[in-house]
């Protein structure tokens, strides 16, 4: 037979239990659940001029000279850091893509931070906060990175129309060339190097259907695979 005594004991602590620690037990699955969001960039540790730009853009200081900071960015310690991740930057890329498919905002926010964190100069990365914090009505952090991405941007193409070598865009990255093409619509059928005077790359591209050719400058793109071999 049952112990009334011994069961009315097991009850009671059962009780005791729950009132103590299961709102505890709650603030955790909801922390594991929610953490995501609270996510925060981390400002690379260097004292270099690419860093305290970091630490002045996540403070709230978005007017900055944006081609200084993409050509400081390969020059700074960071940038070997991230060329030394490639193999999880390039795994954060793909589950990003993964979770963005899905329009799970929460790991989208997550991973893009993950991303900047390595590489703040990414412009997929910012265009991507900029419309996911859109979705989520955050006006303030979808145009602070709506900012962030202009300002990269313009750095690349103003006052210069990519139509040859002499007005190419430069670029310090090839994912900078990507994101140029791929907001033209363009897919590339060829591309070839001209080093007559530095280093052009001439994209021959479909866009809509129709021929286009457009010029990249990537000299930077050389002084920043001298600085990797320097790691």
């Amino acid at each position: 037979m049952n112990n009334p005594k011994k069961h009315s004991l097991k009850f009671s602590l059962k009780n005791l239990f729950l009132k103590k620690f299961a709102p505890f037990a709650f603030l955790f699955c909801f922390y594991i659940m929610n953490g995501q969001n609270e996510v925060h960039i981390n400002i690379p540790n260097f004292d270099d001029s690419y860093c305290k730009a970091v630490k002045a853009i996540e403070a709230g200081i978005t007017t900055i000279d944006y081609k200084k900071f993409r050509e400081n960015f390969i020059k700074s310690d960071q940038f070997k850091i991230t060329y030394k991740s490639r193999t999880k930057m390039s795994n954060l890329k793909r589950r990003l893509y993964e979770n963005k498919f899905h329009s799970r905002n929460d790991s989208i926010i997550f991973l893009s931070k993950k991303i900047l964190s390595l590489d703040y100069t990414d412009l997929s990365i910012h265009k991507t906060l900029e419309q996911t914090y859109s979705k989520l009505n955050d006006t303030i952090n979808a145009n602070k990175h709506k900012t962030i991405q202009t300002g990269l941007l313009k750095s690349i193409i103003d006052n210069r129309d990519g139509k040859s070598c002499a007005t190419a865009w430069s670029i310090v990255n090839v994912s900078e060339q990507y994101f140029i093409l791929d907001s033209l619509n363009c897919t590339v059928v060829k591309q070839e190097t001209n080093t007559n005077n530095g280093i052009c790359y001439k994209v021959i591209a479909d866009e809509n259907g129709f021929e286009k050719i457009y010029h990249f400058e990537a000299t930077k793109i050389a002084e920043a695979q001298k600085n990797i071999r320097t790691y």
